[in-house]
């Protein structure tokens, strides 16, 4: 596999499939996050994450909806 595509960010392929990215939280704030007890705002990134992740299988074919 291309380790150099590997040192992208979800947001990136996200963008370049042409998926909206609506949420502006990255990786590198969850600490601060946490320190500051934003759980919410946690469980926010990481619900986005996801639907990101499901975007992208979908749009590379790897994931169907249920018939």
């Amino acid at each position: 596999y291309d380790q150099g595509a590997m040192r992208r960010t979800l947001k990136a392929f996200a963008k370049r499939f042409g998926l909206p990215v609506p949420d502006e939280t990255n990786g590198a704030d969850i600490q601060a996050m946490v320190n500051a007890g934003d759980w919410d705002g946690i469980a926010t990134h990481c619900r986005a994450d996801v639907e990101l992740t499901v975007g992208l299988a979908k749009k590379l074919g790897h994931l169907r909806e249920a018939a």
